[in-house]
């Protein structure tokens, strides 16, 4: 088995949720530590939520290459990929 460094141009999700603001919670605090990162379907939750609700969690990308320094991040902090 041979083991790959991942693409540091490839987006990975390192958190979602149904709750924006927490996300964005979670973007702040990797942006803190100097983590570039992304929120994803921001815009769809919204477009699609029933009754006041998201249907469709909002993600948090980072690039594939810092992507376990940012669930580490995320762990200690007490925010976790579901």
């Amino acid at each position: 088995m041979t083991f790959q460094n991942p693409n540091p141009d490839e987006l990975v999700a390192v958190f979602a949720n149904i709750d924006p603001a927490l996300v964005s919670i979670a973007r702040d605090m990797l942006e803190s530590v100097d983590i570039e990162s992304f929120i994803f379907d921001s815009n769809t939750s919204q477009i699609f939520g029933v009754q006041g609700r998201l249907a469709v969690p909002v993600r948090l990308m980072v690039y594939a290459d810092t992507a376990d320094q940012a669930r580490e991040c995320l762990r200690e902090l007490g925010i976790e990929k579901p």
